[in-house]
């Protein structure tokens, strides 16, 4: 009847599939066989459609059918006969379509039977459901359409509403403007099923005017057969002022120690020309005790910078910013893919550590160091590879620990890196495959 590879891919659907010309089937899936008990050729050989329909909901089928033919696609909820002559619930979707030439009917048959059984189930519990609900601590609301449908006495505390109120204002006006479009664009993806559940936060504005933090779980939902989206709520304001509160006196202390880091590093510039007049042995040794102070003020400067917010950033400018500032040093070869993480300034640090160990430690004048940057699946992978001697095996976990060095440098290098990496919740390691030194550092791609 039809082309039989598009008749085979809608047989082995999960949904069942059928297509109505006139009043009579002309094609079913299997899934409709199964559901219906009845054969294809029985299904076929109908009189009517209406002959699976249970009599009650026979006005139901007849206005989806009315939408149908005005162009329209119509969701219903209805009660089908099988033919063992048990009733059991159907979801059904229509639309319409033009087959071979002639006006025809597309549907899908979803069985809810299970389900409609466990809501009869749950009736007998709804009140004490709503009960719980309504007298919650926890502001709790339903949005449907873009309006609340419920929401509970927790929620009208939190706001300065009262229900009616809500229930007539529109649910978004509430949501401070820095955010409101957001919250807007989540819930309509999360309605129609775009988006899972998650855990966000946002700024309310209440009736008198105060602003408040509230984190919320919202989910979609389906209600009297249509989809929601309800959510729970905690009143997080004061976690978020002390959070604010923390953040300005990081700020301060970091400002504290931009100050006392230039101040020191001015006064051992004098040291180190001052020193530099003199050849003695002491003078040697102290000299070289000052460029290690330099060195670790420099190094503790990415520390700081990781404690940082972490936003979305195109990961290859970052490493290529750092591999242009070596190449008057160093040949370098990069080969870098648009790659999307949330981190901050103190990557350039942890990036420019790894290079500099290369330099510190290559021992072969023609040093070359390849940089690579990729994504593979939910991840973003960095790999540094030079051709130097590489390192023993003995070495590979010690190297990431703290004050390790094999005499040459501060040992906190690639410690520090360590640090950084994993405060952007990722992680490196060392690979020394006879050709030189490789470090790998996985970062979650945003």
């Amino acid at each position: 009847m039809f082309d039989v590879s598009w008749e085979k891919i809608a047989d082995e659907a999960l949904a069942g599939i059928f297509i109505i010309k006139g009043d009579k089937f002309v094609y079913v899936n299997k899934v409709v066989e199964r559901a219906t008990k009845y054969t294809k050729d029985e299904l076929y050989s109908m009189e009517s459609y209406f002959e699976l329909v249970y009599d009650k909901d026979r006005k139901i089928i007849e206005r989806a059918i009315k939408e149908v033919e005005m162009g329209k696609e119509s969701f219903y909820e209805v009660r089908y006969v099988r033919k063992d002559k048990k009733i059991r619930w159907a979801w059904g979707f229509m639309k319409p379509i033009v087959l071979n030439g002639d006006d025809c009917i597309l549907g899908n048959w979803i069985d809810v039977t299970q389900a409609k059984i466990l809501e009869d189930e749950l009736k007998d519990s709804e009140e004490f459901f709503r009960t719980l609900i309504a007298d919650s601590l926890s502001p709790v609301y339903v949005i449907k359409n873009g309006k609340f449908i419920y929401v509970n006495d927790a929620t009208c505390r939190l706001t300065g509403y009262n229900k009616e109120e809500l229930l007539s204002m529109d649910p978004f006006q509430l949501i401070h403007p820095d955010f409101r479009d957001e919250v807007i664009r989540k819930y309509i993806g999360r309605e129609k099923g775009l988006r899972g559940t998650e855990v966000y936060s946002w700024k309310i504005i209440t009736k008198n005017g105060e602003e408040r933090w509230i984190t919320a779980k919202p989910q979609r939902i389906i209600l009297k057969g249509e989809y929601a989206v309800s959510a729970s709520i905690v009143d997080t304001t004061e976690i978020h002022r002390v959070n604010e509160e923390l953040k300005r006196r990081n700020e301060y202390l970091s400002f504290l120690n931009k100050i006392l880091r230039h101040d020191i590093l001015n006064d051992l510039n004098v040291v180190i020309g001052v020193l530099e007049m003199h050849k003695d042995e002491l003078s040697k040794k102290v000299l070289k005790r000052v460029h290690r102070m330099i060195e670790l003020i420099k190094e503790t400067r990415g520390l700081e910078q990781a404690g940082n917010e972490l936003k979305p950033i195109n990961l290859s400018e970052i490493v290529a910013e750092v591999v242009e500032s070596y190449r008057n040093f160093v040949e370098i070869e990069s080969e870098l893919e648009n790659v999307w993480i949330k981190g901050n300034e103190s990557l350039k640090s942890a990036i420019s550590n790894v290079i500099q160990n290369s330099l510190k430690h290559s021992n072969t004048e023609e040093l070359r160091i390849s940089v690579k940057l990729k994504r593979d699946g939910e991840k973003a992978i960095l790999e540094i590879k030079d051709n130097g001697i590489g390192f023993r095996n003995e070495i590979k976990e010690e190297m990431f620990k703290e004050g390790f060095t094999t005499g040459q440098g501060t040992g906190l290098g690639l410690y520090i890196t360590k640090k950084i990496i994993e405060l952007h919740g990722g992680n490196i390691r060392a690979e020394n495959d006879g050709t030189g030194a490789k470090f790998i550092m996985e970062f979650p791609y945003n």
